[in-house]
């Protein structure tokens, strides 16, 4: 029902316009297309235009020029308006379906002019076409609206009409339009969604300390600008501190709840990074004595604290690389004492750098 109500609609269109005298081969075509499906000629098809409330001036009055453009080609049409922030695909289709619409047309801004969105809920499938064109020009909402009824034109001869044996051309031929465009899978928000990382850590200063280094394990999930994650740094390996008394060994863990935050969009390659975070640190310091002395051990935790920025590069549609660095605190200051006097301090502030790989789950 639906396919013939279309083929009848746009061949009842196409009788109208062939009064030209170049035209009598596409008369005889849709005479004959317009004898197979009598039928269904009396119940014209209807065309949901779904309209984009943030396209600016020049697609809203090409969506008011398409409705007319089809109704004068003799469509029935419907309207809707796509919601905020939604997914152009997902939403032209779920509008056909909700609706008893034969074909949905969505107008889209692009770089080079517009772009042409039509979902077919019959075979679930959505082409998209650009018109390239100038929107600064007085024409450029006319020809955007004829652009959509091409499209559905075109999509419906690629349905209804079998293919012929090829012709010697009569005159020369004309350059190919421009091809419909692949829709790619849209790229994951490098904030957004369930998110998981690994990588290495690196604690450097600390009143004495030196550079520890540790693997790094985090979870994340956030809305696209904003995420909470948890970092988890276990165990460190660092180098002993020694003093005139001996010298002792340090172990560190650090685990952290962390608040993420990005000015980058949803589809950026670079997104800068900027994270504040609470958790606690772990301290553990084992200790051999020169003669004379007693090694002892002792551990202990501590509050820890945050600030770091950070960048983030993508790798792929779900993955990237991210390196940040900030200064971290340890409170109280946990020391390390060796024969009686402090030899080192692990929490004074210290510089967490860590570069990870992040992926979606």
């Amino acid at each position: 029902m639906t396919l013939r109500r279309l083929a009848a609609a746009t061949c009842a269109a196409a009788v109208a316009r062939c009064a030209s005298p170049v035209a009598p081969r596409l008369l005889a075509t849709c005479a004959a297309a317009l004898a197979s499906f009598a039928p269904a000629v009396a119940s014209a098809a209807t065309i949901l235009v779904v309209r984009s409330p943030g396209a600016g001036a020049v697609l809203d009055e090409a969506t008011i020029r398409l409705r007319a453009e089809l109704v004068a080609a003799g469509f029935e049409t419907e309207a809707a308006d796509l919601a905020s922030g939604g997914d152009p695909r997902v939403e032209a289709e779920a509008a056909s379906v909700g609706s008893r619409a034969d074909a949905t047309l969505l107008l889209l801004p692009s770089s080079a002019g517009a772009d042409v969105w039509l979902a077919d809920p019959a075979t679930h499938r959505t082409i998209v076409q650009r018109v390239a064109i100038d929107l600064a020009s007085p024409q450029a909402a006319s020809v955007i609206a004829v652009g959509a009824v091409e499209l559905l034109r075109a999509s419906l001869v690629a349905k209804t009409v079998a293919p012929r044996p090829p012709r010697a051309p009569e005159r020369a031929e004309e350059p190919p339009a421009e091809p419909a465009e692949a829709i790619a899978p849209a790229p994951a928000p490098l904030l957004g969604g369930a998110r998981w990382s690994a990588g290495v850590a690196t604690l450097v200063g600390g009143g004495g300390m030196g550079p520890a280094f540790g693997p790094l394990l985090r979870i994340a999930y956030g809305t696209g600008r904003l995420a909470g994650r948890v970092s988890v740094i276990a165990p460190t390996v660092e180098p002993r501190v020694a003093a005139a008394g001996g010298t002792a060994s340090v172990l560190r863990a650090v685990i952290e709840a962390e608040v993420v935050a990005t000015t980058a969009g949803e589809r950026a390659t670079w997104a800068p990074l900027l994270a504040l975070g609470v958790g606690t640190s772990y301290v553990r310091v084992e200790g051999n004595a020169n003669a004379g002395f007693t090694g002892v051990t002792a551990d202990g935790f501590f509050l820890s604290a945050t600030l770091t920025a950070g960048l983030a590069l993508r790798v792929s549609d779900r993955s990237a690389i991210v390196l940040d660095a900030g200064p971290s605190w340890a409170l109280p200051d946990p020391s390390v004492r060796i024969g009686g006097a402090d030899a080192a301090h692990a929490g004074s502030p210290f510089l967490k750098s860590s570069l990870s790989v992040t992926t979606s789950f």
